[in-house]
């Protein structure tokens, strides 16, 4: 339940703050909103639960600490994750329905059509993200940079950052203090959101694509939430890379925090 809540109040905030921003034009950091509300959530409920929130982390947390969780806590861990995740992208779209229908008829836009994934972006994630103009083209449909291959790269070396930090910090020799390490962690996902947000829209979470897209695509959108490599391109960068990142950021915690 706890990493069902989390990650509802997670996506719920931080698609939230992107429908504000995106919706009204208002100038605030996105990525910051993401942090303050992950750093809340791992302070609040990790005593509750492994406060994962990804079932990335998860995952690489039984790879590399196999008597950490038994796989059927990890599968209760991602299913919960993803209807958190969509859970929260329902009460995003349920609340800003009006706003997102308005931006839509002002761009004339179509939710399942032309210019669609505009405002689908507000939920389900994109390679290049759609609304930053240095990477699309006019007709807001996406632009050839970048494609499938540099996007799953660059998600896997966001989640093998952030995994690398979280692995870290929970090594048995870090020395920061307990309360310090959900701040550290926000700290990172702001940082990795703000230099891959334009691109990937910084993924770093399969639960967080999976129950977004799913809302999305029966919320009107169709086939508009999805990337332009279709249900592949969701899979391969936005749910298998990251996994592979948390591994690979997670195995390297390992080792030097060993040495």
């Amino acid at each position: 339940m706890g990493e069902a809540v989390g990650t509802a109040v997670i996506v719920g905030v931080g698609t939230a703050a992107g429908a504000v921003a995106i919706t009204s034009g208002a100038a605030f950091n996105v990525a910051a909103v993401w942090a303050w509300t992950i750093t809340a959530m791992i302070a609040c409920l990790s005593h509750v639960c492994g406060a994962h929130f990804n079932p990335a982390i998860s995952i690489a947390s039984k790879v590399l600490q196999p008597r950490s969780l038994s796989w059927r806590t990890v599968g209760l861990y991602c299913a919960s994750q993803t209807l958190g995740a969509g859970a929260g992208s329902l009460f995003t779209l349920s609340a800003f329905a009006a706003p997102i229908a308005a931006l839509e008829a002002s761009q004339g836009a179509l939710r399942a059509g032309f210019g669609g994934r505009r405002s689908a972006a507000i939920l389900a994630l994109f390679y290049p993200n759609p609304n930053a103009l240095d990477y699309v083209i006019l007709n807001g449909q996406g632009a050839p940079f970048p494609g499938m291959a540099a996007a799953a790269a660059l998600e896997v070396a966001g989640t093998a950052l952030l995994a690398f930090v979280a692995f870290s910090l929970g090594h048995p020799r870090s020395k920061v203090t307990q309360g310090a390490k959900p701040l550290l962690i926000g700290l990172t996902v702001a940082s990795i959101i703000t230099v891959l947000g334009p691109i990937t829209m910084a993924g770093l979470n399969p639960a967080r694509d999976i129950g977004a897209r799913v809302i999305a695509y029966f919320g009107g959108w169709g086939s508009m939430a999805l990337p332009h490599n279709g249900i592949i391109g969701s899979i391969v960068v936005y749910t298998v890379a990251p996994i592979v990142g948390a591994i690979l950021g997670g195995k390297l915690a390992h080792r030097l925090g060993d040495e």
